[in-house]
Protein backbone atom coordinates (compact mmCIF):
# COMPACT_ATOMS: atom_id res chain seq x y z
CA UNK A 1 0.00 0.00 0.00
CA UNK A 2 2.80 2.39 0.91
CA UNK A 3 4.68 1.39 -2.26
CA UNK A 4 1.72 2.34 -4.40
CA UNK A 5 1.45 5.72 -2.72
CA UNK A 6 5.19 6.41 -3.24
CA UNK A 7 4.91 5.43 -6.92
CA UNK A 8 1.89 7.64 -7.33
CA UNK A 9 3.77 10.58 -5.84
CA UNK A 10 6.73 9.88 -8.16
CA UNK A 11 4.47 9.75 -11.20
CA UNK A 12 2.89 12.92 -10.09
CA UNK A 13 6.31 14.55 -9.97
CA UNK A 14 7.19 13.41 -13.49
CA UNK A 15 3.85 14.56 -14.73
CA UNK A 16 4.48 17.91 -13.21
CA UNK A 17 7.86 18.18 -14.94
CA UNK A 18 6.35 17.15 -18.29
CA UNK A 19 3.55 19.56 -17.94
CA UNK A 20 5.96 22.36 -17.05
CA UNK A 21 8.05 21.56 -20.12
CA UNK A 22 5.01 21.57 -22.39
CA UNK A 23 3.88 24.82 -20.84
CA UNK A 24 7.27 26.43 -21.51
CA UNK A 25 7.21 25.23 -25.12
CA UNK A 26 3.71 26.54 -25.52
CA UNK A 27 4.68 29.92 -24.08
CA UNK A 28 7.73 30.09 -26.37
CA UNK A 29 5.62 29.23 -29.40
CA UNK A 30 3.06 31.85 -28.49
CA UNK A 31 5.77 34.48 -28.09
CA UNK A 32 7.24 33.61 -31.48
CA UNK A 33 3.81 33.86 -33.12
CA UNK A 34 3.20 37.23 -31.51
CA UNK A 35 6.64 38.42 -32.64
CA UNK A 36 5.92 37.25 -36.21
CA UNK A 37 2.54 38.97 -36.24
CA UNK A 38 4.07 42.14 -34.84
CA UNK A 39 6.83 42.12 -37.47
CA UNK A 40 4.33 41.53 -40.22
CA UNK A 41 2.15 44.28 -38.85
CA UNK A 42 5.01 46.81 -38.95
CA UNK A 43 5.68 46.33 -42.67
CA UNK A 44 3.84 48.73 -45.08
CA UNK A 45 1.27 47.15 -47.33
CA UNK A 46 2.29 47.13 -50.96
CA UNK A 47 -0.04 47.13 -53.95
CA UNK A 48 0.50 46.28 -57.54
CA UNK A 49 0.08 48.95 -60.27
CA UNK A 50 -3.46 49.27 -61.53
CA UNK A 51 -4.94 51.06 -64.53
CA UNK A 52 -7.63 53.03 -62.74
CA UNK A 53 -8.68 54.09 -59.24
CA UNK A 54 -10.68 51.37 -57.44
CA UNK A 55 -12.23 50.94 -54.02
CA UNK A 56 -10.52 48.01 -52.28
CA UNK A 57 -12.08 45.91 -49.57
CA UNK A 58 -10.17 46.11 -46.29
CA UNK A 59 -7.67 43.27 -45.91
CA UNK A 60 -8.18 40.90 -42.98
CA UNK A 61 -5.32 40.76 -40.51
CA UNK A 62 -4.83 38.21 -37.80
CA UNK A 63 -4.73 40.77 -35.02
CA UNK A 64 -6.91 41.58 -32.10
CA UNK A 65 -8.31 44.89 -33.40
CA UNK A 66 -10.41 45.77 -36.43
CA UNK A 67 -8.49 47.56 -39.16
CA UNK A 68 -9.97 49.69 -41.95
CA UNK A 69 -7.99 50.78 -44.99
CA UNK A 70 -9.11 53.86 -46.94
CA UNK A 71 -7.45 54.72 -50.25
CA UNK A 72 -7.98 58.30 -51.39
CA UNK A 73 -9.48 58.82 -54.83
CA UNK A 74 -7.19 60.39 -57.40
CA UNK A 75 -8.81 62.85 -59.80
CA UNK A 76 -8.02 62.76 -63.46
CA UNK A 77 -6.11 65.66 -64.89
CA UNK A 78 -8.48 68.20 -66.45
CA UNK A 79 -8.60 68.32 -70.23
CA UNK A 80 -6.52 71.14 -71.66
CA UNK A 81 -8.31 73.27 -74.23
CA UNK A 82 -6.60 75.66 -76.59
CA UNK A 83 -9.00 78.48 -77.29
CA UNK A 84 -6.61 80.90 -78.93
CA UNK A 85 -5.22 80.60 -82.42
CA UNK A 86 -2.14 78.43 -82.47
CA UNK A 87 0.59 78.04 -84.96
CA UNK A 88 1.21 74.55 -86.25
CA UNK A 89 3.79 72.76 -84.19
CA UNK A 90 5.53 69.48 -84.60
CA UNK A 91 5.96 67.54 -81.36
CA UNK A 92 8.20 64.50 -81.38
CA UNK A 93 6.32 61.34 -80.59
CA UNK A 94 7.12 59.90 -77.21
CA UNK A 95 6.05 56.50 -75.97
CA UNK A 96 4.29 56.73 -72.67
CA UNK A 97 2.25 54.45 -70.41
CA UNK A 98 -1.45 54.98 -70.01
CA UNK A 99 -1.25 53.36 -66.55
CA UNK A 100 -2.21 55.33 -63.45
CA UNK A 101 0.03 54.48 -60.47
CA UNK A 102 -1.36 54.37 -56.92
CA UNK A 103 1.48 55.42 -54.58
CA UNK A 104 2.50 53.21 -51.67
CA UNK A 105 0.99 53.72 -48.24
CA UNK A 106 3.63 55.01 -45.87
CA UNK A 107 2.53 55.21 -42.27
CA UNK A 108 1.45 52.40 -40.02
CA UNK A 109 -0.75 54.81 -38.12
CA UNK A 110 -2.69 55.42 -41.28
CA UNK A 111 -3.86 51.83 -41.16
CA UNK A 112 -4.85 51.87 -37.53
CA UNK A 113 -6.38 55.33 -37.52
CA UNK A 114 -7.33 56.25 -41.11
CA UNK A 115 -10.16 58.60 -40.17
CA UNK A 116 -7.87 61.15 -38.51
CA UNK A 117 -5.10 61.19 -41.10
CA UNK A 118 -5.21 63.70 -43.97
CA UNK A 119 -5.01 62.03 -47.40
CA UNK A 120 -1.96 64.16 -48.16
CA UNK A 121 -0.06 62.52 -45.28
CA UNK A 122 -1.01 59.07 -46.43
CA UNK A 123 0.56 59.50 -49.85
CA UNK A 124 4.26 59.55 -50.44
CA UNK A 125 5.56 62.42 -52.53
CA UNK A 126 6.13 61.10 -56.04
CA UNK A 127 7.46 62.95 -59.07
CA UNK A 128 4.99 63.08 -61.94
CA UNK A 129 5.89 63.75 -65.57
CA UNK A 130 3.12 64.80 -67.91
CA UNK A 131 3.84 63.84 -71.50
CA UNK A 132 1.95 65.83 -74.12
CA UNK A 133 0.67 63.44 -76.77
CA UNK A 134 1.30 64.12 -80.45
CA UNK A 135 -0.86 66.98 -81.70
CA UNK A 136 -2.67 66.30 -84.95
CA UNK A 137 -3.87 69.40 -86.81
CA UNK A 138 -6.93 68.73 -88.88
CA UNK A 139 -7.82 70.69 -92.00
CA UNK A 140 -10.46 73.30 -91.38
CA UNK A 141 -12.92 74.67 -93.93
CA UNK A 142 -12.50 78.12 -95.47
CA UNK A 143 -13.13 81.00 -93.14
CA UNK A 144 -16.71 81.57 -92.13
CA UNK A 145 -16.83 84.92 -93.88
CA UNK A 146 -16.26 83.12 -97.17
CA UNK A 147 -19.30 80.88 -96.63
CA UNK A 148 -21.36 83.94 -95.76
CA UNK A 149 -20.35 85.56 -99.02
CA UNK A 150 -21.33 82.43 -100.89
CA UNK A 151 -24.71 82.43 -99.19
CA UNK A 152 -25.17 86.11 -100.05
CA UNK A 153 -24.46 85.37 -103.70
CA UNK A 154 -26.95 82.49 -103.69
CA UNK A 155 -29.59 84.82 -102.27
CA UNK A 156 -28.75 87.36 -104.98
CA UNK A 157 -29.10 84.65 -107.60
CA UNK A 158 -32.52 83.76 -106.23
CA UNK A 159 -33.61 87.40 -106.31
CA UNK A 160 -32.33 87.71 -109.86
CA UNK A 161 -34.66 84.89 -110.88
CA UNK A 162 -37.64 87.15 -110.25
CA UNK A 163 -38.78 88.56 -113.58
CA UNK A 164 -39.06 92.31 -113.98
CA UNK A 165 -42.77 92.05 -114.66
CA UNK A 166 -44.99 89.33 -113.22
CA UNK A 167 -48.64 89.00 -114.08
CA UNK A 168 -51.14 87.98 -111.44
CA UNK A 169 -54.96 88.18 -111.67
CA UNK A 170 -54.78 90.34 -114.74
CA UNK A 171 -52.67 93.06 -113.05
CA UNK A 172 -49.03 93.91 -113.70
CA UNK A 173 -46.65 94.30 -110.77
CA UNK A 174 -43.19 95.74 -111.38
CA UNK A 175 -40.49 94.15 -109.28
CA UNK A 176 -37.11 95.87 -109.19
CA UNK A 177 -34.17 93.97 -107.79
CA UNK A 178 -31.67 96.47 -106.39
CA UNK A 179 -29.17 93.72 -105.68
CA UNK A 180 -26.50 93.60 -108.37
CA UNK A 181 -24.14 90.62 -108.09
CA UNK A 182 -20.52 91.59 -107.56
CA UNK A 183 -18.68 90.64 -110.72
CA UNK A 184 -15.63 89.11 -108.99
CA UNK A 185 -17.93 87.02 -106.79
CA UNK A 186 -19.25 85.41 -109.97
CA UNK A 187 -15.75 84.04 -110.53
CA UNK A 188 -14.51 83.37 -107.00
CA UNK A 189 -16.01 82.79 -103.59
CA UNK A 190 -14.69 85.77 -101.63
CA UNK A 191 -13.61 87.59 -104.79
CA UNK A 192 -14.81 91.02 -103.69
CA UNK A 193 -12.06 91.23 -101.04
CA UNK A 194 -9.36 91.55 -103.72
CA UNK A 195 -10.37 95.21 -104.07
CA UNK A 196 -9.16 96.19 -100.57
CA UNK A 197 -6.34 98.45 -101.74
CA UNK A 198 -3.92 96.98 -99.16
CA UNK A 199 -1.00 94.64 -99.93
CA UNK A 200 -2.63 91.27 -100.35
CA UNK A 201 -1.71 87.60 -100.19
CA UNK A 202 -4.10 85.39 -102.16
CA UNK A 203 -4.32 81.62 -101.76
CA UNK A 204 -6.20 80.26 -104.77
CA UNK A 205 -7.68 76.80 -104.40
CA UNK A 206 -7.59 75.18 -107.83
CA UNK A 207 -8.73 71.79 -109.11
CA UNK A 208 -7.25 69.57 -111.79
CA UNK A 209 -10.33 70.10 -113.97
CA UNK A 210 -10.06 73.87 -114.43
CA UNK A 211 -7.64 76.77 -114.14
CA UNK A 212 -8.23 80.35 -112.96
CA UNK A 213 -4.69 81.40 -112.03
CA UNK A 214 -3.91 83.39 -115.19
CA UNK A 215 -7.27 85.19 -115.10
CA UNK A 216 -6.66 86.14 -111.46
CA UNK A 217 -3.24 87.59 -112.35
CA UNK A 218 -4.81 89.70 -115.12
CA UNK A 219 -7.53 91.01 -112.79
CA UNK A 220 -4.94 91.86 -110.11
CA UNK A 221 -2.89 93.74 -112.69
CA UNK A 222 -5.91 95.91 -113.62
CA UNK A 223 -6.70 96.55 -109.97
CA UNK A 224 -3.08 97.57 -109.36
CA UNK A 225 -3.20 100.06 -112.23
CA UNK A 226 -6.27 101.65 -110.69
CA UNK A 227 -5.11 101.69 -107.07
CA UNK A 228 -1.41 102.41 -107.57
CA UNK A 229 -0.86 103.44 -111.18
CA UNK A 230 1.54 102.11 -113.78
CA UNK A 231 2.21 98.43 -114.33
CA UNK A 232 3.30 96.10 -111.52
CA UNK A 233 6.47 94.05 -111.80
CA UNK A 234 5.72 90.38 -112.41
CA UNK A 235 7.71 87.75 -110.46
CA UNK A 236 6.62 84.21 -111.35
CA UNK A 237 7.79 80.84 -110.00
CA UNK A 238 6.75 77.40 -111.23
CA UNK A 239 9.56 75.35 -109.63
CA UNK A 240 9.77 74.62 -105.91
CA UNK A 241 13.58 74.64 -105.75
CA UNK A 242 13.72 78.03 -107.43
CA UNK A 243 11.08 79.33 -105.02
CA UNK A 244 13.08 78.13 -102.00
CA UNK A 245 16.16 79.96 -103.26
CA UNK A 246 14.19 83.19 -103.67
CA UNK A 247 12.09 83.15 -100.47
CA UNK A 248 14.01 86.12 -99.10
CA UNK A 249 12.70 88.22 -102.02
CA UNK A 250 9.00 87.46 -101.49
CA UNK A 251 7.06 90.71 -101.21
CA UNK A 252 3.92 92.36 -102.56
CA UNK A 253 5.13 95.95 -102.91
CA UNK A 254 4.60 97.15 -106.51
CA UNK A 255 4.62 93.53 -107.68
CA UNK A 256 2.51 90.56 -108.55
CA UNK A 257 4.57 87.78 -106.95
CA UNK A 258 3.07 84.45 -107.98
CA UNK A 259 4.02 80.85 -107.25
CA UNK A 260 2.17 78.19 -109.19
CA UNK A 261 3.30 74.74 -108.11
CA UNK A 262 1.86 71.24 -108.20
CA UNK A 263 0.54 69.71 -104.99
CA UNK A 264 3.55 67.40 -104.90
CA UNK A 265 5.92 70.37 -105.12
CA UNK A 266 4.12 72.25 -102.34
CA UNK A 267 4.46 69.13 -100.18
CA UNK A 268 8.23 69.20 -100.72
CA UNK A 269 8.50 72.42 -98.72
CA UNK A 270 9.96 71.61 -95.32
CA UNK A 271 8.86 73.23 -92.10
CA UNK A 272 11.76 75.66 -92.09
CA UNK A 273 10.89 76.72 -95.65
CA UNK A 274 7.28 77.37 -94.71
CA UNK A 275 8.41 79.33 -91.65
CA UNK A 276 10.58 81.51 -93.85
CA UNK A 277 7.66 82.13 -96.22
CA UNK A 278 5.37 83.10 -93.33
CA UNK A 279 8.09 85.39 -92.00
CA UNK A 280 8.09 87.24 -95.32
CA UNK A 281 4.29 87.39 -95.35
CA UNK A 282 4.35 89.00 -91.90
CA UNK A 283 6.10 91.97 -93.47
CA UNK A 284 3.21 92.79 -95.82
CA UNK A 285 1.67 95.18 -93.30
CA UNK A 286 4.43 97.74 -93.92
CA UNK A 287 4.56 97.47 -97.72
CA UNK A 288 2.92 99.41 -100.52
CA UNK A 289 0.12 97.92 -102.59
CA UNK A 290 0.76 94.71 -104.50
CA UNK A 291 -0.12 91.02 -104.61
CA UNK A 292 1.34 87.66 -103.61
CA UNK A 293 -0.54 84.78 -105.24
CA UNK A 294 -0.11 81.09 -104.37
CA UNK A 295 -2.11 78.28 -105.95
CA UNK A 296 -2.28 76.50 -102.60
CA UNK A 297 -4.18 76.82 -99.33
CA UNK A 298 -2.38 77.49 -96.04
CA UNK A 299 -4.21 77.28 -92.72
CA UNK A 300 -1.69 78.97 -90.47
CA UNK A 301 -0.91 82.64 -90.81
CA UNK A 302 1.07 85.31 -88.96
CA UNK A 303 -0.59 86.71 -85.85
CA UNK A 304 1.75 89.49 -84.75
CA UNK A 305 0.62 91.89 -87.45
CA UNK A 306 -2.60 92.30 -89.33
CA UNK A 307 -1.99 90.90 -92.80
CA UNK A 308 -4.60 90.82 -95.55
CA UNK A 309 -4.76 87.14 -96.55
CA UNK A 310 -7.55 86.06 -98.88
CA UNK A 311 -8.51 82.49 -99.66
CA UNK A 312 -10.28 82.21 -103.00
CA UNK A 313 -12.26 79.28 -104.29
CA UNK A 314 -13.20 79.40 -108.00
CA UNK A 315 -16.82 78.91 -108.99
CA UNK A 316 -17.84 75.86 -110.94
CA UNK A 317 -18.18 77.25 -114.45
CA UNK A 318 -19.09 75.16 -117.47
CA UNK A 319 -17.77 76.17 -120.90
CA UNK A 320 -20.91 78.14 -121.76
CA UNK A 321 -20.64 80.31 -118.64
CA UNK A 322 -16.87 80.71 -119.06
CA UNK A 323 -17.44 82.05 -122.58
CA UNK A 324 -20.23 84.41 -121.48
CA UNK A 325 -18.13 85.93 -118.72
CA UNK A 326 -15.02 86.23 -120.90
CA UNK A 327 -17.00 87.91 -123.67
CA UNK A 328 -18.41 90.48 -121.25
CA UNK A 329 -14.98 91.30 -119.87
CA UNK A 330 -13.36 91.64 -123.29
CA UNK A 331 -15.79 93.66 -125.37
CA UNK A 332 -18.09 90.87 -126.57
CA UNK A 333 -15.37 89.45 -128.84
CA UNK A 334 -15.59 85.87 -130.05
CA UNK A 335 -14.10 83.32 -127.69
CA UNK A 336 -12.73 79.80 -127.93
CA UNK A 337 -15.39 77.11 -127.79
CA UNK A 338 -13.56 74.82 -125.36
CA UNK A 339 -10.73 74.75 -122.86
CA UNK A 340 -10.08 75.88 -119.30
CA UNK A 341 -11.37 79.21 -118.04
CA UNK A 342 -7.82 80.60 -118.22
CA UNK A 343 -7.51 79.59 -121.86
CA UNK A 344 -10.89 81.04 -122.88
CA UNK A 345 -10.37 84.20 -120.82
CA UNK A 346 -6.85 84.92 -122.10
CA UNK A 347 -7.68 84.20 -125.74
CA UNK A 348 -10.57 86.70 -125.46
CA UNK A 349 -8.18 89.29 -123.98
CA UNK A 350 -5.78 88.92 -126.89
CA UNK A 351 -8.66 89.17 -129.38
CA UNK A 352 -9.91 92.34 -127.65
CA UNK A 353 -6.50 94.05 -127.72
CA UNK A 354 -5.83 93.07 -131.34
CA UNK A 355 -9.24 94.35 -132.45
CA UNK A 356 -8.71 97.74 -130.79
CA UNK A 357 -5.22 98.13 -132.23
CA UNK A 358 -6.45 97.15 -135.70
CA UNK A 359 -8.56 100.34 -135.81
CA UNK A 360 -5.36 102.31 -136.36
CA UNK A 361 -4.91 100.54 -139.72
CA UNK A 362 -8.43 101.06 -141.05
CA UNK A 363 -8.76 103.39 -144.01
CA UNK A 364 -5.13 104.37 -143.85
CA UNK A 365 -5.26 105.29 -140.16
CA UNK A 366 -7.96 107.94 -140.62
CA UNK A 367 -9.45 107.34 -137.14
CA UNK A 368 -6.05 107.79 -135.51
CA UNK A 369 -5.60 111.12 -137.28
CA UNK A 370 -9.11 112.21 -136.29
CA UNK A 371 -8.40 111.56 -132.59
CA UNK A 372 -6.25 114.02 -130.68
CA UNK A 373 -4.27 112.68 -127.72
CA UNK A 374 -4.72 114.15 -124.27
CA UNK A 375 -2.42 117.05 -123.45
CA UNK A 376 -1.46 115.45 -120.14
CA UNK A 377 -0.72 111.85 -119.16
CA UNK A 378 -2.79 109.29 -121.05
CA UNK A 379 -2.60 105.50 -121.05
CA UNK A 380 -2.52 103.53 -124.29
CA UNK A 381 -5.87 101.95 -123.41
CA UNK A 382 -7.47 105.38 -122.97
CA UNK A 383 -6.27 106.54 -126.40
CA UNK A 384 -7.34 103.30 -128.14
CA UNK A 385 -10.83 103.60 -126.65
CA UNK A 386 -11.12 107.18 -127.95
CA UNK A 387 -10.19 105.94 -131.43
CA UNK A 388 -12.87 103.24 -131.15
CA UNK A 389 -15.48 105.88 -130.23
CA UNK A 390 -14.48 108.10 -133.17
CA UNK A 391 -14.96 105.10 -135.47
CA UNK A 392 -18.28 104.19 -133.82
CA UNK A 393 -19.59 107.79 -134.02
CA UNK A 394 -18.47 108.12 -137.64
CA UNK A 395 -20.52 105.04 -138.59
CA UNK A 396 -23.47 106.34 -136.57
CA UNK A 397 -23.38 109.70 -138.39
CA UNK A 398 -23.17 107.87 -141.72
CA UNK A 399 -26.28 105.83 -140.80
CA UNK A 400 -28.09 109.03 -139.76
CA UNK A 401 -27.19 110.65 -143.09
CA UNK A 402 -25.02 113.33 -141.46
CA UNK A 403 -21.83 112.07 -143.11
CA UNK A 404 -21.20 110.55 -146.55
CA UNK A 405 -20.50 106.78 -146.80
CA UNK A 406 -16.74 107.37 -146.92
CA UNK A 407 -16.03 110.69 -145.24
CA UNK A 408 -12.58 112.19 -145.42
CA UNK A 409 -10.58 113.41 -142.43
CA UNK A 410 -11.85 117.00 -142.54
CA UNK A 411 -15.47 115.87 -142.71
CA UNK A 412 -14.99 113.61 -139.69
CA UNK A 413 -13.19 116.29 -137.66
CA UNK A 414 -15.87 118.82 -138.49
CA UNK A 415 -18.54 116.64 -136.91
CA UNK A 416 -16.52 114.90 -134.21
CA UNK A 417 -14.40 117.12 -131.95
CA UNK A 418 -11.74 115.65 -129.67
CA UNK A 419 -9.74 117.02 -126.74
CA UNK A 420 -8.61 120.65 -127.17
CA UNK A 421 -10.81 121.09 -130.27
CA UNK A 422 -13.81 120.88 -127.93
CA UNK A 423 -12.75 123.89 -125.83
CA UNK A 424 -14.09 126.47 -128.28
CA UNK A 425 -17.58 124.94 -128.20
CA UNK A 426 -17.58 124.33 -124.46
CA UNK A 427 -16.05 127.68 -123.55
CA UNK A 428 -13.35 128.43 -121.01
CA UNK A 429 -10.73 125.83 -120.09
CA UNK A 430 -13.09 122.85 -120.08
CA UNK A 431 -12.48 120.15 -122.67
CA UNK A 432 -14.10 116.80 -123.39
CA UNK A 433 -12.54 113.63 -124.72
CA UNK A 434 -15.07 113.67 -127.58
CA UNK A 435 -17.98 115.96 -128.46
CA UNK A 436 -20.65 115.44 -131.11
CA UNK A 437 -23.37 118.09 -131.31
CA UNK A 438 -24.92 118.35 -127.79
CA UNK A 439 -23.37 115.11 -126.50
CA UNK A 440 -20.00 114.61 -124.83
CA UNK A 441 -18.20 111.28 -124.45
CA UNK A 442 -15.73 110.84 -121.60
CA UNK A 443 -13.49 107.76 -121.60
CA UNK A 444 -12.76 106.44 -118.10
CA UNK A 445 -10.29 103.62 -117.52
CA UNK A 446 -9.98 104.79 -113.89
CA UNK A 447 -6.28 103.98 -114.07
CA UNK A 448 -4.35 106.12 -111.61
CA UNK A 449 -2.46 107.87 -114.42
CA UNK A 450 -5.76 108.80 -116.11
CA UNK A 451 -7.73 110.14 -113.17
CA UNK A 452 -5.65 113.17 -112.12
CA UNK A 453 -5.04 112.02 -108.54
CA UNK A 454 -8.72 111.52 -107.68
CA UNK A 455 -10.19 108.34 -106.26
CA UNK A 456 -12.21 106.30 -108.76
CA UNK A 457 -15.75 107.28 -107.79
CA UNK A 458 -14.84 110.93 -107.29
CA UNK A 459 -13.24 111.01 -110.75
CA UNK A 460 -16.60 110.02 -112.26
CA UNK A 461 -18.64 112.56 -110.30
CA UNK A 462 -16.04 115.26 -111.02
CA UNK A 463 -16.35 114.56 -114.75
CA UNK A 464 -20.14 114.89 -114.54
CA UNK A 465 -19.98 118.05 -112.45
CA UNK A 466 -17.78 120.01 -114.86
CA UNK A 467 -20.69 120.21 -117.33
CA UNK A 468 -23.19 121.49 -114.79
CA UNK A 469 -23.19 125.10 -116.07
CA UNK A 470 -22.60 124.36 -119.76
CA UNK A 471 -25.98 124.66 -121.43
CA UNK A 472 -24.75 123.41 -124.81
CA UNK A 473 -24.22 119.94 -123.34
CA UNK A 474 -27.38 117.91 -122.80
CA UNK A 475 -25.99 114.37 -122.75
CA UNK A 476 -22.99 113.21 -120.72
CA UNK A 477 -21.90 109.70 -121.70
CA UNK A 478 -19.14 108.03 -119.70
CA UNK A 479 -17.52 105.06 -121.44
CA UNK A 480 -15.45 102.65 -119.34
CA UNK A 481 -13.35 99.67 -120.35
CA UNK A 482 -15.36 96.51 -119.73
CA UNK A 483 -13.44 95.02 -116.81
CA UNK A 484 -13.46 98.35 -114.95
CA UNK A 485 -17.15 98.81 -115.76
CA UNK A 486 -18.06 95.38 -114.38
CA UNK A 487 -15.97 95.82 -111.23
CA UNK A 488 -17.62 99.20 -110.51
CA UNK A 489 -21.10 98.31 -111.74
CA UNK A 490 -22.75 98.86 -108.36
CA UNK A 491 -21.08 102.29 -107.97
CA UNK A 492 -22.19 103.36 -111.45
CA UNK A 493 -25.78 102.32 -110.75
CA UNK A 494 -25.76 104.24 -107.46
CA UNK A 495 -24.36 107.38 -109.12
CA UNK A 496 -26.97 107.22 -111.87
CA UNK A 497 -29.75 106.91 -109.28
CA UNK A 498 -28.31 109.63 -107.03
CA UNK A 499 -28.10 112.09 -109.94
CA UNK A 500 -31.73 111.76 -111.06
CA UNK A 501 -32.77 115.06 -109.48
CA UNK A 502 -29.55 116.72 -110.72
CA UNK A 503 -30.33 115.66 -114.29
CA UNK A 504 -33.85 117.01 -114.01
CA UNK A 505 -32.71 120.32 -112.54
CA UNK A 506 -30.01 120.97 -115.16
CA UNK A 507 -31.78 119.43 -118.14
CA UNK A 508 -29.13 116.80 -118.78
CA UNK A 509 -28.96 113.05 -119.20
CA UNK A 510 -26.16 110.86 -117.80
CA UNK A 511 -25.27 107.54 -119.43
CA UNK A 512 -22.77 104.81 -118.57
CA UNK A 513 -21.47 102.52 -121.32
CA UNK A 514 -18.93 99.80 -122.07
CA UNK A 515 -17.63 98.41 -125.37
CA UNK A 516 -19.16 95.87 -127.75
CA UNK A 517 -16.45 95.21 -130.35
CA UNK A 518 -18.35 92.41 -132.06
CA UNK A 519 -21.18 94.74 -133.09
CA UNK A 520 -19.12 97.98 -133.08
CA UNK A 521 -21.33 99.75 -130.58
CA UNK A 522 -21.51 100.63 -126.89
CA UNK A 523 -23.65 98.88 -124.26
CA UNK A 524 -25.81 100.87 -121.83
CA UNK A 525 -25.68 100.09 -118.10
CA UNK A 526 -29.20 98.64 -118.14
CA UNK A 527 -28.14 96.08 -120.78
CA UNK A 528 -25.06 95.17 -118.73
CA UNK A 529 -27.08 94.65 -115.54
CA UNK A 530 -29.46 92.40 -117.44
CA UNK A 531 -26.57 90.27 -118.75
CA UNK A 532 -24.97 90.04 -115.30
CA UNK A 533 -28.22 88.80 -113.78
CA UNK A 534 -28.59 86.22 -116.53
CA UNK A 535 -25.15 84.86 -115.65
CA UNK A 536 -26.06 84.86 -111.94
CA UNK A 537 -29.19 82.81 -112.71
CA UNK A 538 -27.18 80.29 -114.71
CA UNK A 539 -24.44 80.05 -112.13
CA UNK A 540 -24.26 76.84 -110.14
CA UNK A 541 -22.69 77.82 -106.81
CA UNK A 542 -19.71 75.76 -105.67
CA UNK A 543 -20.16 73.48 -102.73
Amino acid sequence: MEEEEIQTEELSGEERIRRKTEEKESISKTKKEKTRIKAKKSEPIKYNKIGRTEILKPPIFQIDIDTELKIPSIKKYPQIEYRNKIKPMIIEEESYSSMLIIPNLAEESAINYPSVISPRRILKTVSTRITIPKVILEEIPLQKRVSLQERALEETVERAKITDVSKSSGSEIEIESEEIPNFLDLLFIGGEEIESGEPVMICLEETDKNSFFGALETICKRIYREKRGGKPKAVIFSDVEELKREIRWIEAEDKIFSARLSKEEWDKLKKQDRDRIFNRIEQLFSQNFGFIIFNGIFYSFPERHRVNIIMLKPRELDTKLARKISEMVWGSVKTEESGTFDYIFDSARKNFEETLKAISKERGGIYVDATKPNEGDESEEHLLMKQFLVRYLTQKLIEDGKLPPKPDLLQIKEKIKTEKDTKEELGGDISADIKVEDTVYEVETLFSEDREGKIARNKITHTIGKYEEITSVQKINLVLDNLTFLRHLKDLKEIKDNYKSWQKKHGKNIGFYMLDLRNWKILDISEVIKKIKEIARDLRPSN
